[in-house]
C-alpha cells in the first residue's frame, strides 16, 4: 500500500473510532495530523470544544441531539478546512459524519426537541439514568485517554497495552448499553416513537459507518484491532439486538482459538493488519461469518421450537378453560334451583 494510502487510512480508521482503536493507531493517527501544519490546525478547531463531533462516540445522546445544529456547523466547516489542506482524505466527509446533519436526520430531531427540552428539567434526566444503569463512558474514555497519552508506541510492555484495551472494551460495552437504556428510556417518557426515532437515527449512523469501513477497505482491519464488547463498530446490526450481539461475541471468541493470529487481541503490542495472501482477517472474517451464521441458525431453530410448544401449551390452557367454562356454565342452573333465600 502506498505511503499516502496508509497514511489516509491510519487517519480515517482512527477519526471513525479515535476512543475504540489500538492506542498505536491513536498515537499514529496525532503523528500525521501534528506533521502537517494545516491538518494539525483544522483538528485543533475541530476538537477545540467540549461537544463530541461524532455521535458514534456519545454515549450523552439526548445532549448531542439538542447540539445538533452547533455540531453540523463544526463539522461542515472542518470538512471544508481539511478540503482545503489537500491531504488525500477527509474524515469529516464520511458519510457516518454527514448522516447525522442530513435532512432526514434533523427532521427526526425536530421531533423529539420537545421531549429532550423537557428532560435536561427533570430532577434525574435520560442520560442520569443510563450512567446509573450502564456506567459512565465518559470516565472511562478519559481513562483510556490517559493511558494511551502515556504509553510511549516505541518502548511498551505488552501489558500496558493490555491494560489500555482492556479499558476500550469497557468503554465499548458501556456505550451499547447507553444506546440501549437512552431508547428505552425516552420511549418510557415520551412514548415509543421517541425511542423508535432515537433507535433510528443512531442505527443509520452505525449503519453508515459500515459502509464508510466497506468503501475504504478496513472493516477487516476494524474487527482485528477493537476489543470483542466493540463488535458494533463492525456490526452495526448488534447494537440494539441483544440476542444478536452475544452470538457474534461467542463466534469471535470461537474465531480467536481457531484464528489467533488474525483475531482482536487485547495484548499485541502493535495493530493487526490483513494479509494480502488471504489469510489473517479474511479468515476471521470468513470464521466470524461461518459461525455467526450457525449459531443464529441455532438459535432461531430454538425459537421456532419454543414458540411451537408455546402455541401447544396456549391452546391447551384454551381448551381447559373453555371445558370448565362449559362445566361452570352447565352446573348454573342446579346451582340456582337449589340456592335457597
Amino acid at each position: 500500500m502506498h505511503l499516502n494510502r496508509v497514511m489516509a487510512a491510519v487517519v480515517l480508521l482512527s477519526l471513525i473510532a479515535l476512543s475504540s482503536t489500538h492506542p498505536i493507531f491513536q498515537h499514529k493517527f496525532h503523528a500525521v495530523v501534528n506533521a502537517n501544519p494545516c491538518l494539525k490546525e483544522c483538528m485543533t478547531n475541530a476538537t477545540s470544544h467540549d461537544k463530541e463531533l461524532s455521535l458514534l462516540k456519545s454515549a450523552n445522546i439526548t445532549d448531542y441531539l439538542l447540539n445538533l445544529d452547533a455540531t453540523c456547523e463544526r463539522i461542515e466547516s472542518a470538512r471544508d478546512c481539511i478540503t482545503a489542506c489537500d491531504v488525500g482524505s477527509n474524515p469529516f466527509a464520511l458519510e457516518s459524519m454527514q448522516v447525522v446533519c442530513a435532512e432526514e436526520s434533523m427532521l427526526e430531531m425536530r421531533q423529539l426537541e420537545a421531549c429532550l427540552v423537557n428532560d435536561t428539567a427533570q430532577e434525574r434526566t435520560v442520560h442520569d439514568v443510563c450512567v446509573e444503569e450502564c456506567g459512565n463512558y465518559d470516565l472511562i474514555n478519559d481513562k483510556v485517554h490517559n493511558l494511551t497519552k502515556a504509553l510511549d508506541p516505541n518502548n511498551h510492555e505488552p501489558k500496558e497495552v493490555a491494560d489500555i484495551m482492556g479499558h476500550i472494551n469497557s468503554a465499548c460495552g458501556t456505550l451499547k448499553c447507553s444506546d440501549r437504556c437512552t431508547s428505552r428510556v425516552l420511549a418510557e417518557r415520551c412514548g415509543q416513537r421517541a425511542g423508535k426515532l432515537v433507535r433510528s437515527l443512531v442505527e443509520r449512523v452505525w449503519e453508515a459507518q459500515r459502509r464508510d469501513l466497506d468503501r475504504l477497505h478496513l472493516a477487516d482491519t476494524m474487527s482485528m484491532n477493537v476489543p470483542i464488547q466493540c463488535n458494533y463498530l463492525y456490526m452495526p446490526e448488534v447494537m440494539f439486538n441483544r440476542t444478536k450481539d452475544e452470538l457474534a461475541m461467542a463466534a469471535i471468541a470461537e474465531a480467536m482459538k481457531d484464528h489467533p493470529q488474525a483475531t482482536p487481541q487485547t495484548t499485541h503490542s502493535q495493530p493487526q493488519m490483513p494479509q494480502p495472501t488471504g489469510e489473517g482477517s479474511h479468515g476471521l472474517s470468513l470464521a466470524l461469518s461461518q459461525m455467526t451464521t450457525r449459531l443464529l441458525q441455532k438459535q432461531m431453530h430454538l425459537a421456532d421450537m419454543q414458540e411451537e410448544v408455546l402455541r401447544r401449551e396456549s391452546r391447551k390452557l384454551d381448551m381447559e378453560i373453555s371445558l370448565l367454562l362449559r362445566k361452570i356454565s352447565s352446573s348454573m342452573p342446579q346451582l340456582n334451583g337449589n340456592m335457597q333465600f
